[in-house]
Parts: structure tokens; C-alpha cells; sequence
């Protein structure tokens, strides 16, 4: 089975004073602690999946700490640190760039005041559809994207959400689109629910085949503007629904999908709330027709063991894999439209295929060149000739999405790749992107 680990609302936060104490250090440690049993008992998680509100401010310096603590989970979890998925919560916006803009303020007013959904989602449109109000709707998330990149999980401009695929057993294929619902989010939404929204310009992408799909969003439908649609939309898409927010956990199973509130692993100083997240497995049954076994393993804080413990429980769920995205019956069955889009090279002795690098060893090269210092970065960047004359005085996550975009279209990957591995000390190892 494959095993993943949700988390949400870790509200990572700077200390105020170099003397101020860390009241959830123990608690994360907890964590670590806890989901090194789990997978001890059940095998190492392929990803971990984070449901927003990572940071309390969404700053560089809380991101940054974040990213220390992702690295320590990754390893307590036996998970590749490129193999993390996260979407932005509310606490994820930077607010003092939306209280210095007009432009946002303007359109938040102007969408929250429409009262006709179509309309009010034609406008969001129009306003995303604009690459310079588009680009400020999208500003307060600068240092959320900066973060996000190496996760692969960016949310800009030329892509509001993003996908990620990853195999499962008898050939299917793990399909988990991350969403962002905080494009509207500033200090008037944080205790008051439909006044925020998606928008039908987050595309849900192509059905396919031997695809099980999983779903990513901070904030659960009725926070929503366009909750009715969204909760149409997903119901008949995803078998797995994953949501954060809303600090208690959760799990429904509505139809032929479930949905699942992770809790909040540090729930600021709200009363009531104790910190929580979840371990998921989720396998494919062929004893009969093909099914999917989901199992729901809730850990909640239990503080007088000052130790994480099993919120009995645990869920399991059996959802038929819907017949569009059956495989028929046959094993490790390839689609003949992916068969063709492997590219071949040709030499003048033999012709000779080449192998496409896999998305883990695209979403390592990311995490990797982010590992690196900015200098190092630039350097090789323009080494490749990858970076613009305009981008040598604004350098961000979403110029890298770019720059990537670019290597690819040049064939300069493997070179890339090459680069990056000498600069970590790694230069004998094998190159995956070779001839790309």
C-alpha cells in the first residue's frame, strides 16, 4: 500500500525575543517520534502532504524554519525530501502587501460584492486573465512561492494549481492536484465563512485512465463563494478529498469519495483544540472487481503522556475505482497515446531509445538547484544562457518555474542536471537526464 502523511495549520511562527520559548518544539518532536512508529509498523511514507497554513505569517524567516523542520519529518518518515506536496493556507499570505495595495483591496471588494456566482467567477477570470493584476493578486504569496518551488508546488500566475502523479500497484496511477483558495484572503476572512472561492479557472485537468485522484485545498467548500459548484466538481473527481482549516479533525465518506480534515498540528493558543494530523494508506483490491482500500489513521496530542496516540477509530473505506478509470483488467497496461510521446534519438549506427526521466527525478533537480545559494544558482542559469536580462534584477520562484520550462524546451536538462550535481560535490553520479 502506499502510505502518506497529512499534515495542516503547523503555524510555524519567528520568536519574538531571542529568550521567547518554543511552546510546540516538544510537540513536533512528538511528531517526529510518532510517525517514525508508524512507520516502523507499516512501511515508509511515499509523500507527505501539508494542507496550509504553514507558516503564522507567511514570511521568508518563518518559511525558512519550516523548511528545517520538513527535512527532519521527511527523514523520520522515510520519505525523499522532494516528495512533499503543500498548498497555501490563509496564514501563508503576506497581508502587509495586500494593505499596501489598492489593486488588491479593489478587486477583493469588487468580487466579494457581487451577488451572481456566474458573474462574480466570469470577473475572477477577467482579473486572472490580466498578466499585470494578475501578477498583484498573486504578490502577498511571494515568499510562500519562494518556498514552495523546491516542493514543486508553486502557485503563480501561468498556474494557479499544480498536479502531481506517482505510481501505484497493478499500473494505476496516484493523480494529486493542489489548489489555491486564498487569492481573496486578507484580514476580513479569517472568522467569517464565503468569502473566498477557487474559481472554474483552476482547472481539474483531464480525466484519465487508471488514474486515483486526491485532492489538496486549505479551506473545506463552505468557506467558499462557489461552494455549491466546487463541492459538485469534486465529488465525481477525487476519491480522496484533503482539506485543512478548521482545527478539529474530520472524515466523511460522501458517495464514492472521502473527506478528510487533517486537524491542526499546532493550533496556535485556541482552546479546545489539541494538536493533530493523520497517517493515510491507500491500496488497490483486485479480489473482485478493483477497489480502493483507504485506511484513516487520526494522532492526536495526548498531553498527559506528552505523546501522540490513535483517535480510535482508525477509518477504513472501500470505494469502487470508477469504471472510466479502470485498466480493464490488465496489468501495468500502458496507454499507446504515452507510449508515443517517449522521444527518440537516432544515431548513425544503431537507433536507440531514449528513456524519459521520471518526475521524481524532475521534482529532485528542483530541490536540489534550490538547495543551492542564489549566486550559485544565477551562475549556472547563466551559464546555460537559461536567464533574461530583465530577470538579472528580480530573481524569484516564479522566474525558476520559468527557467526549468526553458531547459527543457532547449534541451539543456541533463546539462543543467550535471551543473547542479558538481556544484553539491556529486559529479560521478549517473545523469538521468541524459540527451534532454
Amino acid at each position: 500500500m502506499t502510505n502518506l502523511v497529512h499534515i495542516s495549520d503547523i503555524h510555524f511562527s519567528q520568536p519574538r525575543t531571542a529568550a521567547h520559548f518554543d511552546e510546540y518544539s516538544s510537540i513536533r518532536s512528538a511528531c517526529l517520534a510518532d510517525v517514525r512508529s508508524l512507520v516502523s509498523q507499516y512501511g515508509p511514507a511515499q509523500t507527505i502532504l501539508v494542507t496550509g497554513d504553514i507558516s503564522a505569517r507567511g514570511t521568508e524567516k518563518e518559511f525558512n524554519l519550516v523548511e528545517a523542520w520538513f527535512i527532519d519529518l521527511c527523514s523520520a518518515a522515510g520519505c525523499e525530501q522532494y516528495n512533499v506536496c503543500i498548498v497555501p493556507g490563509n496564514h501563508d499570505v503576506d497581508r502587509s502587501v495586500i494593505e499596501k495595495s489598492v489593486l488588491i483591496k479593489t478587486v477583493h471588494d469588487v468580487l466579494r460584492n457581487e451577488n451572481n456566482e456566474k458573474a462574480r467567477d466570469q470577473r475572477f477570470t477577467e482579473f486572472l486573465s490580466d498578466q499585470e493584476m494578475a501578477k498583484g493578486l498573486v504578490s502577498p504569496l511571494h515568499d510562500y512561492n519562494e518556498f514552495a518551488t523546491q516542493y514543486d508546488s508553486t502557485t503563480t500566475v501561468a498556474s494557479l494549481n499544480w498536479t502531481r502523479q506517482q505510481p501505484l500497484d497493478y499500473g494505476y496511477t496516484l493523480k494529486i492536484t493542489g489548489f489555491n483558495s486564498v487569492l481573496l484572503s486578507d484580514g476580513n476572512d479569517d472568522d467569517e465563512k464565503n468569502r473566498l472561492m477557487l474559481g472554474s479557472i483552476q482547472s481539474l485537468g483531464e480525466i484519465t485512465r487508471g488514474v486515483i485522484e486526491i485532492s489538496m485545498c486549505h479551506h473545506p467548500p463552505d468557506w467558499l463563494f462557489d461552494h455549491d459548484n466546487l463541492h459538485d466538481r469534486f465529488k465525481h473527481r477525487f476519491q480522496m478529498q484533503l482539506f485543512g482549516h478548521k482545527h478539529t479533525p474530520r472524515v466523511d465518506r460522501l458517495v464514492e469519495t472521502c473527506i478528510i480534515r487533517a486537524g491542526a498540528l499546532q493550533p496556535k493558543d485556541e482552546a479546545g483544540y489539541l494538536p493533530q494530523y493523520s497517517f493515510l494508506r491507500l491500496g488497490i483490491d483486485r479480489s473482485d472487481a478493483d477497489y480502493i482500500d483507504m485506511e484513516i489513521y487520526r494522532r492526536e496530542w495526548n498531553a498527559e503522556e506528552q505523546d501522540f496516540v490513535g483517535m480510535p477509530p482508525p477509518h477504513a473505506h472501500r470505494i469502487p475505482v470508477p469504471d472510466r478509470r479502470t485498466l480493464f483488467g490488465k496489468e501495468h497496461q500502458v496507454d499507446a497515446a504515452s507510449e508515443s510521446e517517449s522521444p527518440k534519438v537516432v544515431s548513425a549506427e544503431k537507433p536507440e531509445a531514449l528513456v524519459r526521466p521520471s518526475e521524481d527525478d524532475a521534482r529532485a533537480l528542483v530541490y536540489d538547484f534550490q538547495s543551492l545559494g542564489k549566486i550559485e544558482q544565477r551562475r549556472i542559469l547563466e551559464e546555460l544562457e537559461l536567464i533574461d536580462e530583465e530577470d538579472k534584477t528580480r530573481y524569484d520562484g516564479a522566474t525558476v518555474v520559468r527557467y526549468f520550462a526553458k531547459a527543457r524546451e532547449d534541451r539543456k536538462t541533463g546539462r543543467l542536471w550535471q551543473l547542479v550535481q558538481q556544484a553539491l560535490g556529486r559529479a560521478d553520479a549517473a545523469n538521468p537526464f541524459e540527451g534532454f
